[in-house]
């Protein structure tokens, strides 16, 4: 086997294991109380389970107890980087917060950062957070091309390239 093939089915192989990563998908609700401490401009979050209406990696998630960070509102802050978390069975989920912002009467919060899960790539994310619905909070998954699949067509057309160029001069 020349060195050519040896190159091409290396580069194949690697390429393959980046098409092979799992990213985060869909949207998680999560519900609660909310306690509004204005004294000290603080955000509790008591009693959180996941919601019922989750979707992708989410589905099935249902009524699982979770654990909420604080978040200051003078200015807008979180306690801890990670903003909420739970665990079903062996697989753990977490949103470690990036940015949050949110409007003067704290009715509505948003915030960026990373969506974590056990056996899932981490993932870029939103979090939402509404009083105006009943205290509801929701995570998502940004949507990002997959870089494998792009590398994976690149070396398949340089793959039928080198072909080519190999019959051309054989001939």
């Amino acid at each position: 086997m020349n060195f050519s093939k040896v190159l091409l089915a290396a580069s194949l192989a690697t390429a393959s294991t980046f098409a092979a990563a799992t990213p985060i998908t869909g949207i998680i609700s999560l519900t609660g109380s909310v306690i509004n401490d204005t004294d000290s401009s603080i955000l509790s979050f008591e009693n959180v389970q996941t919601g019922p209406a989750n979707t992708g990696t989410y589905f099935g998630l249902d009524q699982i107890s979770a654990t909420m960070g604080d978040i200051s509102y003078a200015p807008y802050s979180a306690a801890s980087d990670t903003l909420w978390s739970f665990v079903d069975g062996t697989n753990e989920y977490t949103f470690e917060l990036g940015s949050l912002s949110g409007n003067a009467d704290q009715s509505a919060i948003t915030g960026n950062g990373i969506l974590t899960a056990t056996g899932y790539d981490d993932t870029e994310g939103y979090w939402e957070y509404s009083s105006q619905v009943g205290n509801t909070f929701s995570a998502g998954a940004v949507p990002v091309p997959e870089p494998g699949t792009l590398a994976l067509l690149g070396l398949g057309l340089a793959g039928l390239g080198m072909s080519r160029l190999k019959r051309a001069n054989a001939a």
